[in-house]
């Protein structure tokens, strides 16, 4: 069967052009992940005739999905007189991209195509000689939402939306997209229509939670199939190479451990998978159970009956071992290759001289806990990375570390695992895309024998629900997780149901996570509590055309951790997967609200807002103020000028200047500059005026001296010539 097409037109006005490609960076990403399902086709439209639009649209054939439109449009709806500098032509206003595009990829047969119409948000600065052309240009627009929206009443808020970010484009014009897709779609997928069949998974719930999935969760892993390939080629290259050390690395929350547990080691434990190697042992270890010495926690875990009992066995201490591991770390091959031989001692198939090659898998999960736990030193850590190095290059030992991208500048000061990094041992595991997500939700349910529940009226499938809420925010998978896991708790007794009435009385997935907000800081010290307000400050913004509504914001970490209250609240939060930590694309540790629907729905959230709108409002216009600022080259006349007081910026430097980006704190320094360098310069004019006044007056004052005197020389002159 072939794949239907689907043409996605994507158009921008000029002053937003680089966001098309971010824009067709999402519809690449989507061909990805409906591959097999629909052959997705993007055209930037700037770029064709009308008469190439209307060529592209007669090519579809029949069964073609409706196409889909998009513009972008700047917070100005203006026009854009700028040219373009590819071909020098004068680009066309967004009133007549749109309708160009629209007008000419539209069939009567096939109907109106989707219009997803998207505004960067105000810049909070209003430019004269482009208010009249603006009104006329909104105008213009609003008349095509008539003709082709039934109105603009009607229709013209649920096909325009604002935006703040290129970020928050991606993520709102990603979720559009997969919607529609969907869709548009229907019931055409095999996957999740196929028969239930008889259930491979009898061991309780198929979901984590909030736990992570381990190797005996391998059948009810799903969605990481990509993941697991790719980062399982990579340690058997590592190995092959004489050191299988690797380290995987992502955000907060986005399953690395699970990755290791359910999808790495069950791939390379697996009999047959490496060749050579017959039998495997795996332990785990995390720095933060050490109790005060690293080496001797790490030493008791590989003594330890899931590790290599065989040490233990053989008279190696846990004391001893820690002593090798931190002063002599290659010697510690020693006592690891005898274990691991009297592992595979005896388990050939002939006895004693058919023994099997044994190798031991160590999990260090969390590595980012050396920097977090207390007493753990710099020059212990050092030494860790030297063992684990030693370890891996002895070949007897497969080491498999886990990082929270957050930390992954900290590495740098321990060399061999800065190397790690560098020399490609390191494999960055993304959030899942969409299609992946869908196996996350839809496998575990087939697997266990379930089914999602359809809604007689509308059709909706309760999978379906959950899939679009999953998708608008990447950090959402544990709490996806424990969404699933709470409906599964629900289901009835001898059914095998997922409902809606048990996902509504739950609250939906937005309700169920703000719920566990709630739950996470009642449970905190009150001194803990106390800093949310400071917390929600750095995490929650608004917008400028709308500040009554709380959007999520993405802030360096290094902003909110400047006490040891923040620093504790930040991190349970974290660790409680409701705060997102990761990098950001200059490698900064960056923080964010992993469900932004909470933030409509926890209380303490509105509360909160009633008290700090001014801030919110001042700093929401501050920052599109910058943007706007930079986007412009940084040109003085976009400045904040003296007719446009501080009073809305003012209190940004001195109540907030730890909640704003770098950018917005460069446009206020930089206008308090060019304040003051104008107030500089009316000084002296004010001086130079000043001094021509008094050289004046003193030349006049000279002027009226000079004539007084000789008027009176003059009148002397004539009373001598009139006295007889």
């Amino acid at each position: 069967m072939i794949a239907p097409t689907l043409r996605i037109f994507v158009s921008a006005e000029e002053a937003v052009r680089h966001e098309r490609d971010n824009a067709a960076t999402v519809v690449n990403a989507l061909k990805g992940d409906f591959s097999g399902q629909v052959s997705i086709q993007l055209v930037l439209t700037d770029g064709m005739s009308l008469d190439a639009l209307a060529d592209a649209r007669r090519a579809s054939r029949d069964g073609d999905l409706p196409d889909i439109v998009i513009s972008l449009l700047s917070s100005r709806l203006g026009p854009s007189r700028p040219r373009h500098p590819e071909n020098g032509a004068e680009s066309q206003d967004a009133e007549a991209v749109v309708q160009a595009a629209a007008r000419t990829v539209a069939h009567a047969d096939q109907g109106t195509p989707h219009l997803l119409v998207y505004r960067r948000a105000g810049n909070g600065i209003a430019i004269r000689s482009e208010v009249s052309a603006s009104l006329k240009h909104k105008k213009a627009f609003n008349e095509f939402m008539d003709d082709w929206f039934g109105g603009a009443s009607d229709a013209f808020d649920a096909a325009f939306r604002a935006y703040d970010t290129t970020d928050e484009l991606e993520r709102m014009l990603r979720a559009d997209l997969t919607r529609i897709i969907s869709k548009s779609l229907g019931g055409n997928r095999s996957e999740r229509d196929e028969a239930t069949g008889l259930a491979t998974w009898t061991n309780g719930s198929p979901f984590a939670g909030l736990e992570s999935f381990g190797p005996s969760h391998a059948d009810v892993f799903f969605g990481r199939r990509r993941a697991i390939a790719d980062a399982t080629k990579l340690l058997l290259d590592r190995a092959a190479d004489g050191c299988p050390l690797m380290m995987i690395s992502g955000m907060s929350g986005c399953g690395k451990t699970s990755l290791v547990d359910a999808g790495i080691i069950p791939a390379i434990t697996e009999p047959g998978a490496v060749s050579g190697i017959d039998v495997w042992r795996w332990c785990r270890f995390r720095p933060s159970v050490a109790e005060g010495d690293l080496f001797a926690g790490l030493a008791a875990t590989l003594l330890d009956r899931k590790g290599l009992p065989e040490m233990a066995e053989g008279g190696v201490t846990v004391e001893e071992l820690a002593d090798l591991l931190r002063e002599a770390p290659r010697r510690a091959d020693i006592p690891l290759r005898m274990a691991l031989g009297r592992a595979g001692n005896g388990q050939g198939p002939h006895g004693r001289d058919n023994r099997l090659a044994a190798r031991l898998v160590l999990v260090i999960d969390q590595l980012e806990e050396l920097f977090t736990s207390p007493g753990i030193s710099a020059e212990e850590r050092r030494r860790f990375s030297a063992a684990l190095y030693a370890m891996a290059s002895s070949g007897q030992v497969w080491i498999v570390a886990t990082l929270r991208s957050d930390y992954r500048p900290n590495c740098a000061d321990m060399p061999e695992i800065a190397g790690l990094i560098n020399d490609g041992g390191e494999y960055h595991l993304t959030p899942p895309t969409f299609a992946e997500l869908g196996q996350i939700i839809r496998g575990p349910v087939r697997a266990a024998g379930l089914q999602f529940e359809t809604d007689p009226e509308t059709g909706e499938r309760l999978d379906d629900m959950l899939h679009q809420a999953a998708i608008a925010d990447d950090g959402s998978l544990p709490l996806l997780e424990f969404v699933m896991q709470e409906l599964h708790k629900r289901i009835r007794m001898g059914d095998r149901l997922l409902t809606f009435n048990a996902y509504n009385r739950l609250g939906g997935y937005e309700g169920l996570v703000t719920e566990r907000f709630e739950s996470i800081f009642t449970s905190m010290d009150p001194s803990l509590q106390a800093t949310l307000p400071a917390l929600l400050r750095a995490l929650v913004t608004v917008s400028v055309d709308d500040d009554s509504e709380p959007r999520a914001r993405t802030a360096l970490k290094s902003d909110i951790c400047v006490t040891p209250q923040r620093t504790q609240l930040l991190e349970a939060l974290i660790n409680a997967r409701l705060v997102v930590a990761d990098l950001d694309d200059q490698d900064r540790p960056v923080v964010r609200i992993a469900c932004s629907g909470v933030l409509r729905r926890w209380q303490r959230v509105r509360d909160w807002m009633e008290e700090d709108r001014r801030f919110l409002s001042a700093r929401a216009t501050l920052t599109n103020s910058a943007r706007y600022w930079q986007q412009r080259k940084r040109h003085p006349d976009f400045l904040i000028s003296e007719w446009q007081t501080l009073a809305e910026h003012e209190i940004l430097p001195e109540e907030g200047r730890e909640y704003l980006d770098e950018d917005a704190i460069e446009y206020v320094e930089a206008s308090i500059a060019a304040s003051a360098e104008r107030r500089r310069q009316q000084s002296e004019d004010d001086e130079r005026r000043s001094k021509r006044m008094t050289w004046i007056v003193a030349v006049l004052v000279g002027v009226i001296a000079a004539a007084s005197a000789i008027g009176g020389y003059m009148s002397y002159h004539v009373y001598l010539r009139l006295d007889p």
